[in-house]
């Protein structure tokens, strides 16, 4: 069993069960699912509150048993202690922790078939060779069925992402990440505008507030206002993407599945500047970064 710990939001849920399924396709196992760390989060602590969100997609995982749970530590007991020390010893797991966001080319083999996996794993090159099996296995629950899915098909529609959001209301979180600058957004535009024909804008913020106020663009430009599960679904079938420093983002443009399309991202990943330093495998080489 492939067991990962699921931490963050919708996209780094992402990038870890891509993960952990190309390291079970690899080991001829199954990919099992750690939920301890988002059911045990406060208020109090730096990381921002996440549930559980890959229930969107029509995906199935095994289960740990009750004694796995309790030698990985993922699942609290009376008289935990005293019940490890008459189990077998751990050793049967391989215990793999993300040490640096960079891509590791050795993490099949620092692996085995019953591994614990922590980390982010911020890079397609963890499941390119499963890249067919991931988009099949991808797939929506609820298809988007409405009138912007439509006039999103039957345009030349370039995806635009705004985030906001924590990054702007938690100091912490936004001195590690930081934000893309409006000229970021207009530099970007019209570069899809120079190589593209008609091009038709779809703005999707977790602040769309602040998207109407700022973006002001000569183009047909529509302002998405949906659930999270419906902005991913639709941006990912737009033909072009303009993506912030945002896993959420990323995936949208991943999922898209244009042969000519064309993924603009910024430049910089990170403000902090040794995550910046370890980014260099995170945006696939034939993005654009601005």
């Amino acid at each position: 069993m492939i067991c990962v710990q699921l931490q963050g939001g919708l996209g780094n849920q992402l990038f870890q069960y891509a993960a952990a399924l190309a390291l079970a396709d690899f080991h001829h196992t199954k990919v099992a699912f750690d939920l301890s760390f988002l059911k045990k989060q406060d208020m109090n602590q730096k990381h921002t509150l996440r549930q559980y969100a890959l229930d969107i997609f029509d995906i199935s995982v095994g289960q740990l048993t009750f004694w796995d749970e309790i030698i990985l530590n993922t699942r609290s007991v009376p008289f935990q202690k005293t019940i490890k020390k008459i189990l077998p010893p751990s050793g049967q797991w391989t215990i793999y922790n993300e040490t640096s966001l960079l891509y590791d080319f050795e993490i099949q083999q620092n692996t085995s078939k019953n591994t614990y996996l922590k980390g982010y794993f911020q890079s397609e090159f963890y499941f390119k060779t499963i890249e067919s099996k991931l988009r099949t296995t991808l797939q929506f629950k609820t298809k988007v069925k409405n009138h912007m899915a439509d006039k999103i098909k039957g345009c030349n529609a370039v995806s635009l992402h705004v985030r906001r959001g924590d990054y702007v209301t938690n100091p912490e979180v936004g001195f590690f990440h930081g934000l893309c600058s409006l000229q970021y957004y207009q530099n970007a535009i019209h570069y899809i505008a120079d190589r593209q024909t008609d091009p038709h804008f779809f703005i999707f913020s977790d602040d769309i507030s602040w998207a109407k106020q700022n973006l002001k663009l000569s183009f047909p430009t529509y302002f998405i206002e949906g659930s999270e599960a419906e902005d991913l679904q639709l941006m990912s079938l737009c033909k072009h993407n303009i993506i912030a420093n945002s896993s959420f983002s990323w995936w949208g443009a991943w999922l898209n599945t244009h042969d000519e399309k064309i993924v603009i991202t910024p430049k910089r990943w990170f403000a902090d500047e040794k995550a910046e330093s370890e980014s260099s495998t995170i945006v696939p080489e034939t993005w654009i970064r601005l």
